[in-house]
């Protein structure tokens, strides 16, 4: 049986927050795993919805355009 990890919306944003270091590095190699396919994973669209809210509003990380951008990339 293949299992699927669920992506949580801690781990999107902290792969894009640098404020803390080990968080970020963490996040972004567990990402980089998804993406080259080494492991199955989903992503609900709570998480990207509490992701866009957190990022732009919350923590103000990063602008509306880029970040739909992203959310879009996980919709294809």
């Amino acid at each position: 049986m293949n299992e699927i990890f669920l992506i949580d919306t801690n781990l999107l944003v902290y792969a894009h927050d640098t404020s803390n270091y080990e968080k970020h590095k963490i996040a972004t190699n567990l990402l980089k795993k998804c993406f080259n396919d080494l492991v199955n994973y989903a992503v609900s669209l709570q998480t990207l919805s509490e992701f866009f809210s957190v990022v732009t509003e919350k923590k103000k990380l990063l602008e509306k355009i880029y970040t739909r951008q992203i959310i879009g990339d996980f919709l294809k």
